[in-house]
């Protein structure tokens, strides 16, 4: 397990907490959170999903148990995909994209189509599943739309690339603003990390920075998708965060 998720497991922050603080300084650069979120975390948890009931920061599905499609049979996929959405509408919450498990967008071992042919069959309008390291980052279309995740994530950046530097984290995010204009740049930044205090930082410096570029605009993910038009001059930028487990036990929960 990496070092910034031990950090969340042995600080015993909350997850709970750590959303409010990413809710926070998205607040204060006039803009919402998008939570993509493991649906069998909101089972049998009514005060969690409490906390996205008419808020304005929104959460939607990620899966069901967050197991990878590419490695899963054709049955546990269609459960990752069919159950999470069951348990988002239960829990009156919306559920008109999907996000898949680890930005793999493929059904079993059958490939993209079946993917969002599955998607599609299953009742989500579009997904924010594949990662494209560079641009153009605009919206493909499958069956249905697909919204890219702009890369790297955050993952990538502070455990796989070892860096904690907050000024550094937040610059690799605005080079990407800085190389691309027109596009629909959706960050994926786990609460897990970037939820913690210490890079707190570094998420008030990409939303500063994108609210001052005179070519980009920071916007909430549901209005973006909704009204970003292939052509447009500006840049949107959007913040989400992907929630793959809330507490140490619901971890273990998952790999049962």
């Amino acid at each position: 397990m990496k070092k910034t998720v031990l950090n969340f497991y042995f600080q015993l922050t909350t997850m709970e907490d750590l959303i409010k603080n990413m809710n926070s300084v998205l607040e204060q650069n006039n803009s919402y959170m998008t939570y993509f979120i493991a649906s069998y975390l909101l089972e049998d948890h009514p005060e969690r999903v409490a906390i996205f009931k008419n808020s304005k920061h929104l959460a939607l599905p990620h899966g069901y148990k967050h197991f990878n499609l590419r490695e899963c049979s054709e049955n546990l996929a269609l459960r990752e995909i069919v159950k999470a959405k069951e348990i988002f509408e239960a829990s009156g919450l919306e559920s008109w994209c999907f996000r898949a498990p680890y930005a793999r967008n493929t059904f079993s071992n059958l490939g993209k189509n079946k993917f969002y042919q599955v998607l599609y069959e299953t009742g989500y309008n579009c997904s924010s599943s594949e990662l494209k390291n560079s641009p153009p980052w605009k919206l493909i279309n499958y069956k249905i739309p697909e919204f890219v995740i702009g890369g790297p994530r955050d993952d990538q950046i502070i455990d796989k690339s070892g860096i904690w530097d907050v000024k550094i984290i937040a610059k690799k995010f605005i080079r990407l603003i800085l190389n691309t204009k027109g596009s629909l740049l959706i960050f994926d930044m786990h609460p897990i990390r970037m939820g913690q205090k210490r890079f707190l930082p570094a998420l008030d410096a990409i939303c500063k920075f994108a609210n001052k570029d005179p070519n980009s605009i920071l916007i909430d993910f549901k209005t973006a998708v909704n009204s970003y038009q292939e052509g447009q001059n500006e840049n949107f930028i959007c913040i989400t965060g992907d929630i793959d487990t809330w507490t140490y036990f619901d971890y273990i929960k998952r790999l049962k």
